[in-house]
């Protein structure tokens, strides 16, 4: 029986084949023909896959920089990672997570069919990491068997639905559509940059809209515009560390010259990125429509934060600028106020820190966008050390749990347990205060 609930699970838990077995079953409730279907299965499939070729390939390269940073600033602390607490937690608590992540989808479905709430959570490694955190706090505090599970997949459930809801009102005014949704669980940092870019910013000065001189016209086009940032940012950072750092980390041939092929990857990885997701859009919508008629009328897809980038790449960039400004400074205060460093992650700062940039921008333009973001870029990188603990019950060293929603829910659920109500009362705050001073925007 576990096997077969694995088995599933894992079938459930890869994006890839979730994303096309819907595809194909939406077609499916549209009456198309079979060849249609298999259509639009594959090229979903192909164009997800085409994504994840342009994620790797932008992680190859900041995983590139963050080594360089890393030594360049002499931090040493603990990483934010979830993907890593997650693969080691599930060697311990495999079977009960890979069931928690059967039934939170169960959850969402039901939630989305009975309520106004229509949306699909759709990033199945983003529910993983769900129920990763979930199930290890209720574990660690001795709350086991199904009734963890119970209690692990209503919570991933009710947050694949809250998580979406409280960011569409924002997902709208970047797409200007309401046809698909953020599925994410950073959202808790976004709609914090949101507030923050609504009260310093303005949306008509945005950063898409950057007016240049004739002869930089050329710097319209996004991906050119990108390498004057990107580049220099890598060569500056190569010229700190030197030609030894660079060589004892197993790359040959001159280090600048290394330095620049990397930051042209980076690029490279966006663009291939853009034309993944570009895929999926032209073939999931349209098929999503069967679902949304007869399995859950008028439901969105929610989809990973990639999703959002092409709408504003310049926002991208500034967001994942100024959220790694405001992570440094995150990792300085730390110590100060007795918490252990979190090391500032290039990873996340671009991912989080540049959808974050896409909500800063689309509530309160380039002055929203840097001033939000490093605002952002601090809080991502101080509440990952209010969940150490977690990484110590399971004796895992140096590394603890990313993901602004995934640590809130971890922070929450064991404090709810012990009876932690001040922390809880400090950390939810900023997200109540920011949701009800957005909750007017449409």
């Amino acid at each position: 029986m576990i096997t077969l609930v694995n088995f599933i699970s894992e079938i459930l838990g890869n994006t890839a084949i979730l994303l096309s077995l819907i595809s194909m079953l939406g077609l499916f409730l549209q009456n198309e023909s079979f060849g249609n279907i298999f259509k639009g299965g594959i090229l979903t499939f192909i164009g997800f896959l085409v994504m994840i070729a342009g994620i790797d390939i932008i992680v190859n390269s900041i995983n590139y920089l963050s080594g360089i940073f890393e030594y360049t600033l002499g931090i040493k602390g603990y990483i934010a990672d979830v993907s890593s607490m997650s693969g080691m937690i599930n060697k311990t608590l495999g079977s009960e997570i890979a069931i928690t992540l059967t039934f939170t989808m169960v959850v969402n479905i039901i939630i989305a069919r009975v309520t106004k709430f229509k949306f699909i959570f759709l990033s199945g490694q983003a529910l993983l990491w769900m129920s990763t955190i979930s199930v290890s706090v209720l574990h660690a505090n001795g709350i086991q068997g199904w009734l963890m599970i119970t209690i692990a997949s209503f919570w991933g459930g009710v947050m694949a639905i809250a998580m979406p809801a409280i960011c569409q009102p924002i997902v709208r005014i970047i797409t200007g559509k309401n046809n698909i949704a953020l599925g994410h669980f950073c959202s808790i940092g976004y709609i914090i940059q949101a507030a923050i870019a609504k009260i310093v910013g303005d949306p008509k000065i945005s950063t898409e809209d950057i007016e240049l001189p004739k002869r930089f016209e050329f710097l319209k086009n996004s991906y050119l515009s990108m390498s004057i940032i990107i580049v220099p940012m890598y060569m500056i950072l190569a010229l700190l560390a030197g030609q030894n750092y660079v060589l004892t980390q197993g790359y040959t041939g001159n280090y600048l010259i290394n330095s620049f092929m990397q930051s042209m990857s980076f690029i490279a990885g966006v663009y291939v990125l853009n034309t993944g997701i570009n895929l999926i859009m032209d073939s999931l919508i349209p098929a999503f429509k069967g679902i949304a008629t007869r399995m859950v009328p008028n439901a969105i897809p929610a989809l990973d934060c990639p999703i959002l980038f092409p709408y504003m790449p310049n926002a991208v960039i500034l967001g994942f600028l100024s959220t790694m400004v405001g992570s440094i400074i995150g990792a300085v205060l730390l110590p100060i106020i007795g918490l252990p460093i979190i090391i500032p992650s290039m990873l996340i700062g671009f991912f989080a820190g540049g959808t974050a940039g896409v909500f800063g921008n689309a509530v309160g333009g380039i002055r929203g966008t840097l001033i939000g973001g490093v605002v952002h870029g601090i809080f991502i990188t101080m509440i990952p050390a209010y969940i150490i603990s977690i990484s110590s019950f399971y004796n895992i060293h140096g590394v603890t749990f990313s993901d602004s929603d995934v640590i809130i829910s971890g922070i929450i659920i064991n404090g709810l347990i012990l009876g932690h109500w001040k922390l809880i009362t400090i950390l939810l705050l900023p997200l109540i205060s920011s949701f009800f001073y957005l909750r007017k925007i449409q």
